[in-house]
């Protein structure tokens, strides 16, 4: 089994692949930490920070902005512990339409949340009753169980769980939806969720925890933006201790790291005791299947001009 430091030296090592290979930055890696990278980026604002409690703020004044720096890293630890925990704010990737389909996904999330709030005490019976349970579906298939992967799907365990997928959803799917199409986009969604609970099944097939979220299909979502658009940026927030700094960073930093931190602690998680928490092989499968679908399903991109909505 993988220990904790050779998982933070492959992701090192592939991190210096992957950022060597990117067009546009200037700075090279040297272990056991990374210089700093410059990198071209053209746009009227800038964000600075004000600290207030230990924790820096972002604010938005005009002044033009030509280089974002990432701050060299002392070493590997550093590294793996921040990137881990990027927050993705907003992509820079207008679209051509209206994201309606992303739309209402984000709206059929909240209400159901706010449903299951309504129900007070029922809700853990509700949760029970409607959640993906991976050993009903191995050992007592039916189409009760079956139809649980979809509902399952709208289900959020919390709103910290709900908001961070509502957050993904909104930054990455409407360009994935353009791309697709409506019809297509809401196939792609629904089959990426699907494709994603049953990896969690055949990786966890005698688990009897209740399996709640939209991650699946949300990774589904990541997986067909990095093939669709691997070279946009991405406004990130990056945790440095009690600091917080915001940069922009191309989606196959964002997303590529993303990936490479779910494949490596759902590796560590094979034969582990089935206590819950992060469902790691849904948010791989679901990411996969999105690689795949996404160059699938893809439309030829449109040559007239794009507008933010």
């Amino acid at each position: 089994m993988l220990g904790t430091g050779v998982l933070e030296s492959i992701i090192i090592n592939i991190l210096k692949v992957v950022y060597q290979s990117l067009k546009g930055c200037q700075g090279t890696f040297t272990l056991p930490g990374i210089t700093r990278i410059r990198e071209k980026y053209h746009e009227p604002s800038r964000l600075r920070f004000a600290k207030f409690a230990g924790v820096q703020y972002g604010k938005i004044f005009p002044v033009h902005l030509h280089f974002l720096e990432i701050i060299p890293i002392s070493n590997s630890s550093q590294l793996y512990r921040r990137i881990t925990h990027m927050i993705p704010i907003r992509d820079d990737n207008p679209t051509h339409s209206v994201p309606i389909i992303t739309y209402l996904l984000i709206a059929l999330n909240i209400i159901f949340f706010i449903f299951q709030t309504m129900l007070g005490s029922s809700n853990e019976q509700f949760i029970y009753q409607y959640a993906l349970i991976p050993a009903e579906v191995t050992t007592t298939l039916s189409l009760g169980s079956i139809f649980n992967i979809f509902t399952s799907m709208f289900m959020h365990a919390g709103f910290i769980h709900l908001g961070g997928n509502m957050l993904y959803l909104w930054i990455f799917g409407d360009n994935v939806e353009d791309r697709l199409g409506k019809a297509g986009y809401l196939f792609f969604y629904i089959l990426g969720g699907t494709i994603a609970s049953l990896a969690h099944i055949i990786t966890n097939p005698g688990s009897q925890i209740p399996t709640v979220g939209a991650s699946g299909a949300i990774a589904a979502v990541l997986g067909a933006y990095l093939v669709l658009f691997p070279k946009q940026k991405v406004l990130t927030l990056i945790p440095l201790g009690f600091w917080l700094r915001m940069t922009m960073l191309p989606a196959s930093i964002v997303l590529g790291v993303w990936f490479l931190f779910q494949f490596f602690q759902g590796v560590l998680s094979l034969g582990g005791p089935d206590v819950g928490g992060v469902a790691f092989w849904a948010h791989i499968g679901g990411f996969v299947s999105g690689v795949l679908l996404g160059l699938l399903l893809k439309r030829p991109e449109e040559e007239y001009p794009a507008y933010h909505w």
